[in-house]
């Protein structure tokens, strides 16, 4: 059976969606340093960028809820801070094992 070709195929019709833009407080990175109180990391393009952390903030580690003290520097990470303030970080996921975590650093 052949399908006519002014309809559009799945496939096809999911291409033309436009695609999900990325929240303004979101940013990717690789872990530099953290301590109780802030977080170093680098991002693409190799500049480094200093996040302070909020008092209630939550770290996942491969999408599991973990301690802080269970990141560690070198690996990759995703920031989300305050919509009103991009320098306080309320959460912080850190991946090793999914490389579709982010985009690569």
């Amino acid at each position: 059976m052949k399908i006519p070709e002014n309809e559009k195929t799945v496939d096809e019709a999911q291409d033309a969606r436009p695609k999900k833009k990325r929240p303004d407080n979101v940013f990717f990175g690789v872990l530099t340093d953290i301590n109780s109180t802030e977080l170093v990391m680098k991002a693409k393009n190799g500049d480094e960028a200093s996040i302070k952390l909020h008092e209630r903030v939550k770290t996942i580690c491969d999408g599991v809820a973990c301690d802080r003290e269970k990141i560690k520097p070198g690996q990759r990470i995703r920031v989300v801070t305050l919509k009103t303030d991009f320098t306080t970080a309320t959460r912080i996921a850190a991946l090793d094992k999914n490389s579709r975590f982010a985009p690569a650093v």
